[in-house]
């Protein structure tokens, strides 16, 4: 996908729809991408989706007309940001929606105990810090 309007609609609407008869079961979107652009433009040529799409998304914390990683997370701008992807891509339910944060607010809720992070993904996480 792209950010902002494709020059070329038709070309992505195309492209979505050849990936998905090819055999692809996964989409990662964000109505931040545009904004909203990528999601209508996957509810387009995909809607009604076929029931083995896995339709996943993102959500940050709002800042006006910008968003940014969250820094503090606020439950109004979360639910008001899922239900902007839920109509955007023309769903009732998404499958996974994905929280974006900042790592100093992701170290404090496993501090905290309110995150759980695998041992694996931690060491997958403290070794591309390093390098």
């Amino acid at each position: 996908m792209v950010w902002g309007p494709p020059r070329d609609r038709a070309g992505a609407i195309n492209v979505l729809r050849e990936a998905v008869r090819l055999g692809v079961n996964h989409i990662d979107t964000s109505d931040y991408y545009g904004p909203h652009i990528a999601n209508e433009i996957i509810r387009e040529a995909l809607h009604p989706y076929p029931k083995e799409l896995v339709i996943v998304t993102k959500v940050r914390r709002s800042t006006g007309s910008r968003q940014i990683m969250a820094s503090g997370v606020v439950k109004k701008e979360i639910v008001s940001a899922v239900h902007d992807n839920l109509r955007h891509l023309g769903l009732d339910v998404l499958d996974v929606v994905n929280l974006r944060v900042d790592d100093s607010v992701l170290d404090r809720w496993i501090a905290r105990g309110a995150a759980h992070c695998s041992d694996h993904l931690q060491a997958q996480v403290s070794s591309s810090t390093l390098g």
